[in-house]
């Protein structure tokens, strides 16, 4: 009778608090220039939130120009810190293209490629640098889901004998519809919250992060298998344009460029027409077209992260920053960083 009632009482209040709180996630940032060299300002950061994870782009694999074989490209380089206690998390960026017509046989020789120019490149880290999982960056479709599944099923296996966990990069989309996109035979998600509406729309307002956008697809989380992480975006963009017809993107790109007034008209806070032809970052912009610059904002990633904790499983997980670079450290400040952060569990979930 006593354990009944102790049973009772402890049903009662669990149903009184509702779900259980959402735990402090570990914070990461992911380095995604080529030229691994982290600067003073981004060490103190670093610091300064008590990180130690960083999830790093090794490589990418693509076709190549003549789009006869699948080769990596843009290999890091740099220097590892020698001097740090570091969990990096080696990221490979591959291309949904590069599975169109592959046969099994293919994909298997160019799983096990990636796996040996990765293990070449993780050689060389100092001792301090712990590596517990690899990370796959694909937007697989319909057509290439059975390669890439394959490919990363094979990938895992391999990274079983180092006893290392194999994760995968998730868009909203393939959690919404994951009865038709399916579920990567990995150990970890990364749900990557951004890069959610069609940045080639002139009617477009911010692809990067659209909060209306991503309330769409914010549904099936309750039913997916795997354990997410946490990706947001610390980065921006400038949409070119011209006759409302979208030719290019610029990044990355120095927002205070837009301030000379002598060559750039402000048409809205978002929207700014060249006055005279000129060269932005390195491109040539003719006089007349348009940039839109795009930007998620610290408040829209506490909105953001408001919005998550309704549906997330209340489990451990890592918050990345993407990424971590000269704009992240000009625009985003300490504070605003750790508020994000420490946002996630002071919500009455």
């Amino acid at each position: 009778m006593k354990r009944l009632l102790w049973f009772i009482i402890l049903l009662t209040g669990s149903l009184a608090c509702g779900k259980a709180p959402l735990s402090k996630p570990e914070p990461a940032f992911y380095h995604w220039q080529q030229q691994f060299d982290l600067q003073p300002n981004e060490l103190g950061l670093l610091d300064s939130l008590q990180c130690h994870k960083i999830y790093l782009r090794l490589f990418d694999l693509d076709l190549n120009d003549q789009q006869t074989a699948v080769e990596p490209f843009s290999t890091l380089s740099g220097e590892w810190p020698a001097d740090r206690s570091l969990e990096i998390v080696p990221v490979f960026f591959i291309s949904n293209r590069s599975f169109f017509n592959l046969n099994p046989m293919e994909v298997d020789s160019l799983a096990d490629r990636l796996v040996r120019k990765a293990r070449d490149i993780i050689e060389n880290a100092p001792v301090g640098i712990r590596i517990q999982e690899w990370q796959l960056d694909c937007d697989w479709s319909s057509s290439t889901r059975e390669s890439f599944f394959r490919f990363a099923a094979r990938i895992r296996e391999k990274l079983k004998t180092e006893n290392t966990r194999l994760s995968a990069t998730i868009r909203l989309h393939q959690i919404k519809y994951a009865d038709k996109t399916g579920i990567p035979p990995v150990d970890r998600g990364m749900l990557m919250f951004y890069n959610m509406d069609n940045v080639r729309d002139p009617d477009t307002q911010n692809s990067i992060l659209d909060l209306d956008v991503a309330a769409q697809y914010l549904s099936g989380f309750d039913r997916y298998p795997l354990p997410l992480d946490l990706a947001l975006p610390t980065f921006s963009w400038a949409v070119w344009q011209r006759d409302d017809k979208t030719i290019g993107l610029l990044y990355p790109f120095d927002a205070s460029t837009l301030e000379d007034t002598s060559r750039v008209k402000k048409l809205s806070d978002q929207q700014f027409e060249l006055l005279k032809s000129t060269y932005l970052d390195g491109r040539f912009i003719y006089a007349g077209d348009v940039l839109r610059l795009e930007v998620a904002k610290p408040e829209q990633l506490l909105e953001a992260m408001d919005m998550l904790q309704n549906h997330l499983r209340a489990e451990s997980r890592t918050l990345a920053f993407f990424a971590l670079d000269k704009h992240l450290i000009n625009f985003y400040s300490h504070e605003s960083l750790e508020q994000i952060i420490n946002s996630w569990n002071e919500s009455d979930n």
